[in-house]
């Protein structure tokens, strides 16, 4: 038993021992060896993406940091070099003339000049990079933007492109070669702006001639090669188009929208259980404890319980989070400034853009400042099953850090205010504590799992235990959150 159970008052029944359940497949977020490089890169039909020249670092950890490095390969070098003479050349010879024409132009010339490559797929590349970047079209990207029914097109990293279409996100075949492909689109675009997008703006938002939203965030901030986001610019749909859709809906057409089936709230089931169930109906998350109590190494674990439908983006001050490899993520990393002052980029700057970037869930390694209105806007408006991490010594304290936090950002506001904000947002706070005893050996545990329900007539926070210490065993305490009440409670 850790040291500081001892001696603490029995508050819980005492429930049977059970029986640990016979293994059975892996957890969706247990490793395998074909998990090791993300879907999409070893498929990559680039050399650069699978091989030597621009990969994933090597070594076990790095690959479950997912980090993307490029290096200079004499064959991308050359590739390089002939593309941009292709350019040229097609800008002095096709001035003038119309875009059809342009076009069958650029391609005689691109041909005339590829024939000194000897590899016919590279001589298919070289082509195929000039004629899709042509007249501000977005290389790889192009055809997703002339497809109707693609809504979002989104880059996690070169090897890695999704696209939105009736309402689910699909992995593409497409691929980049190496980041700086990725971001010569990103600069073409910004330079159709006259905007930059480089060292000391690596953050920015566009928008395309057709009215096209595009976000962007560069490589190394973004640990995994520069990430975009284009949401597209379509008609809006009138009235009676919702209502055809059913989304104005009439009352004599039956629908079964999955916010209306029912919720079993979790009474007496293990921690394990019971935090599965919690990420399965998206709750917002708050992971505490004290310095080295094992916050950041508990927020990496329930990653594991999100589904991998969803999309999420991981913010930290210092990569540390090793998330599952099947789970689709995009990461971003807090960047200081250089000698010179510039190119710093904070968390609060990352939290904003992060929600242009399409999460579906937000995962902050900790947030110690006013990044803290941010995450609570971003969660109290959607994104539910976010989580990140506070420093503090219990529920309660974490509770009004997290108001000193929101001071920060909003002095003038009234405290009574800015607590209900925090006792809206959050549901649940999992307190780490670390074992200092011989017995012990540092174990890093989980101290506590308690239910933020609101506040009291005095404007006090509402913690209620659902999980603690009882005779050397971690048990629920069987009490039903205010916020699962009116769902169907297991026995």
């Amino acid at each position: 038993m850790p040291r500081w159970l001892q001696g603490q008052a029995a508050a819980v029944p005492e429930v049977p021992a059970q029986t640990p359940p016979p293994p059975t497949e892996p957890s969706p977020g247990a490793e395998t060896v074909a998990d090791v490089i993300p879907r999409g890169m070893a498929a990559s039909p680039h050399r650069g993406v699978q091989g030597g020249r621009s990969r994933l670092a090597g070594g076990t950890a790095a690959e479950r940091l997912r980090f993307w490095v490029e290096e200079d390969d004499p064959e991308d070098a050359a590739d390089r070099d002939m593309i941009r003479g292709i350019r040229k050349r097609v800008f002095e010879e096709t001035q003038g003339l119309k875009p059809q024409d342009r076009d069958a132009r650029a391609q005689q010339i691109a041909n005339e000049m590829v024939g000194s490559v000897q590899s016919r797929t590279r001589q298919e590349r070289i082509v195929q990079e000039v004629l899709t970047t042509l007249g501000g079209r977005l290389g790889y990207l192009q055809p997703f933007m002339e497809d109707p029914t693609v809504a979002e097109i989104l880059v996690n990293a070169p090897g890695e492109v999704y696209i939105e279409k009736h309402g689910q996100l699909i992995l593409t075949d497409a691929r980049f070669r190496a980041d700086r492909d990725v971001r010569a689109v990103v600069e073409a675009i910004a330079s159709m702006t006259g905007r930059k997008f480089d060292f000391s703006t690596p953050v920015q938002n566009f928008h395309l001639p057709d009215g096209s939203r595009v976000n962007a965030v560069r490589w190394p901030v973004a640990l995994r090669g520069t990430c975009v986001s284009i949401r597209k610019f379509d008609e809006m749909p009138n009235a009676g188009d919702m209502r055809r859709q059913g989304a104005i809906p009439d009352r004599d057409r039956v629908l079964n929208p999955s916010f209306l089936e029912p919720i079993t709230f979790p009474r007496d089931v293990d921690a394990w259980d019971f935090l599965a169930w919690l990420f399965r109906v998206r709750k917002h998350v708050v992971v505490s404890g004290a310095t080295s109590s094992g916050k950041t190494t508990l927020t990496n674990a329930l990653m594991e319980f999100i589904p991998r439908t969803l999309r999420v983006v991981i913010i930290e001050d210092s990569a540390e989070l090793q998330p599952p490899m099947n789970l689709h993520v995009v990461r971003l990393e807090r960047r200081k400034g250089n000698v010179e002052g510039t190119g710093a980029v904070s968390l609060r700057e990352l939290l904003v853009a992060s929600l242009q970037l399409r999460p579906d869930i937000i995962v902050v390694g900790e947030v110690r400042s006013d990044e803290m209105a941010v995450y609570l806007e971003a969660i109290s408006t959607g994104h539910d099953g976010s989580i990140t991490t506070v420093h503090s010594h219990g529920p309660e304290d974490t509770c009004h850090r997290m108001v000193r936090l929101l001071r920060l950002d909003y002095p003038d506001v009234p405290t009574s205010e800015l607590r209900s904000d925090v006792a809206r947002a959050v549901k649940v706070i999992i307190h780490m504590k670390r074992d200092y005893s011989d017995a012990g050996k540092g174990l890093r545990v989980i101290e506590r799992i308690t239910s933020l329900e609101g506040l009291d007539e005095h404007g006090q926070f509402l913690l209620h235990d659902l999980y603690r210490w009882q005779d050397g065993r971690f048990v629920p305490t069987g009490h039903v959150p205010q916020w699962a009440r009116g769902t169907e409670v297991s026995s």
